[in-house]
């Protein structure tokens, strides 16, 4: 019982990203090693992994508000155990961590956004993370960070562009 108790702390971040999915894992038996400690612990260097992140940003570089978030959670991510993968087309300022590079061919603004959304979907499901966090406007990822000024300005012009009858269904009943 205090052994699983103690395996309930690893850090108020993870727990934030995806609760449902530590619930269960915490649930779970967890698997002993021959020291005596257990999977999830971080005691040994072999059982230190306790959730594999990635991270997905087109452009990454130290300067951006969204670059500056991901480099404040770093830290408390990397002392939990936790495995972070930058997926980007470049990671200037991204240190010794593990980075996939997705580069893929396009011609002219919509097309880049498009083949690196795919090619990042390619790379995630390969490598099967346990959460995806994007800062990229990219379907299929686990979570999606809408903060910067232009997200935010993009997500409300999509909502004015809806059409009628998904504009009447989600915010109110219309007339006929």
């Amino acid at each position: 019982m205090e052994r699983r108790a103690a395996h309930r702390d690893h850090g108020a971040y993870l727990q934030a990203l995806r609760p449902g999915r530590l619930r269960r894992r915490q649930g779970e038996r967890v698997p002993e090693l021959p020291s005596g400690r257990c999977g999830a612990c971080r005691g040994s260097r072999a059982s230190r992994v306790v959730l594999k992140l990635a991270l997905v940003r087109q452009r990454y570089s130290p300067y951006g508000g969204a670059e500056r978030f991901i480099a404040r959670a770093l830290p408390a991510l990397e002392r939990a155990g936790s495995e972070v993968t930058l997926i980007s087309r470049s990671g200037e300022g991204w240190g010794a961590r593990r980075l996939l590079r997705v580069d893929p061919f396009h011609v002219g603004n919509l097309w880049r956004d498009w083949s690196f959304a795919r090619a990042a979907r390619t790379a995630w499901r390969r490598e099967s993370f346990d959460i995806v966090q994007s800062h990229e406007r990219i379907p299929g990822c686990d979570i999606y960070r809408a903060g910067d000024g232009v997200h935010r300005r993009w997500l409300e012009l999509r909502q004015t562009s809806a059409a009628p009858k998904n504009k009447c269904s989600s915010t109110r009943a219309c007339a006929p």
